[in-house]
């Protein structure tokens, strides 16, 4: 069996692989990056919400020196604060965020330079394994990220 890389060839792998390979990382980076972003920015805004809700309840219970305890809904509050606080930090969506943006800007020159080589074995299989190399690369610093790393409180 004869195999050879003729130029119909070298042009479906890097198709595939800008398409398939690159674009793809790419899309799933950027729309984790978005996700991640909102999700931060939902848990701060909402935790601040919460922890000025809870003044205020403070502020406007007349008996709370006399009971020594906050009523039932500063109790509430403080514990939604205490758990959107815990999300945060223990999730680390502002650094999974930031992970994907050093992604986009990796996988995008890869891409970029993809398009700009012309089409021969050596560029293609340079592409190949500098984008290999960026994605191995990703799944290890995940794993450090998340699985590796113990759970713990903030300072």
């Amino acid at each position: 069996m004869n195999a050879s890389m003729d130029q119909q060839y070298l042009l479906a792998y890097k198709d595939f692989l800008d398409n398939d390979g690159i674009e793809d990382q790419l899309t799933f980076h950027k729309n984790a990056r978005k996700r991640s972003d909102d999700i931060a920015h939902f848990l701060s805004h909402h935790r601040e919400f919460v922890v000025r809700c809870n003044f205020s309840c403070l502020r406007h219970t007349p008996d709370f020196p006399r009971l020594g305890m906050a009523d039932p809904p500063s109790s509430s509050l403080s514990g939604f604060g205490a758990a959107m606080a815990g999300i945060a930090f223990q999730a680390e969506f502002k650094r999974v965020g930031r992970r994907s943006k050093a992604m986009i800007d990796a996988l995008g020159e890869a891409s970029k330079s993809l398009k700009m080589k012309p089409i021969n074995y050596e560029t293609i299989a340079e592409t190949a394994i500098q984008a290999t190399d960026i994605m191995i690369a990703e799944v290890l610093d995940w794993r450090v990220l998340f699985l590796e790393r113990k759970p713990q409180l903030p300072a």
